[in-house]
């Protein structure tokens, strides 16, 4: 990695329900999600779409659960 790069956080690999593959990881109080963009139609439509989603309830909080502990998202977690 180069030296001008600054990590930002880390991305596990997970799927949904319906097998759709997806990274996601946490993002100071929130979560992101990566996935590929399955409506891309043209060279210039993006690759992959991100999204932000709220982090963990308050009360899962206090556990103050590690980053390989994370989750998966469910498919009612995502907003679309």
């Amino acid at each position: 990695m180069a030296s001008s790069m600054i990590p930002i956080t880390g991305l596990w690999k997970s799927k949904t329900k319906d097998g759709k593959a997806y990274l996601s990881g946490p993002f100071g109080g929130a979560r992101i999600l990566i996935f590929p963009n399955d409506y891309k139609e043209a060279a210039h439509h993006p690759d992959y779409q991100m999204y932000v989603a709220q982090s963990l309830k308050k009360d899962e909080q206090k556990g103050e659960k590690k980053d390989e502990e994370m989750p998966p998202v469910e498919d009612e977690d995502l907003p679309f």
